[in-house]
């Protein structure tokens, strides 16, 4: 239910409005946190003490950015982005810094596969079957068809989640060897890279290589070229390769699809931070869609990449504990298999270079990651296990080498 609740604001907005959906994804992933500290025996890793320390640095960057930033007309919308940038980061502490205790059960496999499913289906409806009833439809674009924010509200929430839960389905089908965990993971794959969205196209395409490298497995990674040239080959075939292909080259052209707005995006915020105080930073709230979508006023910028959102906001305290949270949370996460890791990685890489670090899908995904992993790891069939043993062996270090 909160993987649902997270990823279908589109479905909100259709009753009860854009803000009401912002406000059901975030208390549906805060009551979800607040029961496992409740519900579950809540023990601190050895990451917590860093989190907690990382997340405070936050929280002091962001009240003394919202004070620089306090502008008439300015001050809600600064408030109002520092909250949400502090209750995604106290989501990575919570989700990330602590392990919980679980009975035997079913794990999280079955749900991530029910959620990928019906986000897959419903975009590809919408993409391809004429679906229109979701806001923010977008035909016309990209020849006749239409990059499907879906459930998700977004064209960008929709692909970096469902391309993180990617990454958690192949890591669970690495733990546990069903094969409805792969082609799960594979079709959620496959419908990001259709879906025209770049951002989606970094983070499949950068976790995949990631995964790969992490591995450190020569057979895993000849398999990997085998099933990518197969994979290539089927496109080539099945595809309008030249209207995909032309999407991803336009990632590294100057004159591709909004390019020049981004890298213009980009020199003025470099600009306004190096006249700004640089640790803290004056312009909370002034270049983030949270502004435009919560708080009272106009439209505001977008800066076209989360690290120089992050940067011109909050400062470059601000930027190191946010980002350091999710370094931070990706070390936390079992590293016995590479997916689960992989799929972090890929997804600050894409946050570089996209504004992504402000979406809340993409977020509490990535903050439940270390659960999901450390969840997945008991399968059903051994029963209850010693809890203190599996959050030893969870936070220990792997030294198995070519396990996929």
């Amino acid at each position: 239910m909160t993987l649902l609740a997270i990823t279908s604001r589109g479905l909100f907005e259709l009753v009860l409005g854009k803000t009401v959906g912002y406000a059901i994804q975030a208390g549906a992933v805060a009551l979800f946190a607040a029961v496992l500290v409740v519900r579950h025996r809540a023990r601190p890793t050895p990451h917590f003490a860093t989190m907690l320390g990382l997340w405070w640095l936050l929280v002091v960057a962001s009240l003394l950015s919202v004070w620089a930033s306090a502008q008439p007309g300015r001050v809600a919308g600064a408030a109002i982005y520092a909250v949400v940038m502090v209750f995604l980061a106290g989501l990575m502490v919570l989700l990330g810094g602590l392990t919980y205790e679980f009975g035997p059960g079913r794990g999280p496999g079955p749900a991530l596969v029910t959620c990928a499913a019906i986000m897959v289906v419903v975009a590809l409806m919408q993409q391809f079957g004429g679906l229109t009833v979701f806001p923010g439809t977008d035909f016309g674009t990209l020849r006749t068809q239409a990059r499907p924010p879906a459930m998700t509200g977004s064209f960008l929430h929709y692909p970096i989640a469902l391309g993180l839960m990617s990454f958690v389905l192949l890591g669970i089908h690495a733990v546990q060897r069903r094969r409805l965990y792969l082609v799960a993971a594979v079709v959620s794959m496959v419908a990001v890279l259709v879906s025209y969205s770049r951002s989606g196209m970094v983070l499949i395409l950068a976790g995949l290589a990631i995964g790969v490298l992490l591995s450190r497995s020569f057979s895993l990674v000849a398999r990997a070229l085998v099933a990518g040239g197969a994979l290539a080959a089927a496109f080539l075939v099945a595809a309008p390769t030249d209207t995909y292909l032309q999407r991803f080259l336009s990632i590294f052209s100057p004159d591709g699809a909004g390019n020049a707005g981004r890298i213009d995006a980009w020199q003025t915020l470099l600009d306004l931070w190096s006249r700004s105080p640089l640790l803290i930073g004056s312009h909370a709230g002034e270049y983030t869609n949270i502004t435009s979508n919560l708080a009272p006023g106009g439209a505001v910028a977008s800066p076209e990449s989360g690290v120089l959102q992050v940067l011109v906001s909050l400062g470059l305290l601000g930027a190191l504990a946010y980002y350091g949270l999710m370094a931070v949370t990706t070390w936390a996460t079992p590293g016995e298999v590479p997916w689960f890791r992989a799929g972090l990685l890929a997804a600050i890489v894409q946050s570089l270079i996209y504004q992504s670090v402000e979406v809340l899908p993409f977020m509490a995904l990535f903050a439940l990651t270390p659960l999901l992993a450390r969840t997945s790891r008991t399968p059903p069939t051994e029963g209850v296990q010693d809890p203190q043993r599996l959050a030893d062996v969870s936070d220990r270090p792997s030294t198995r080498k070519g396990h996929p």
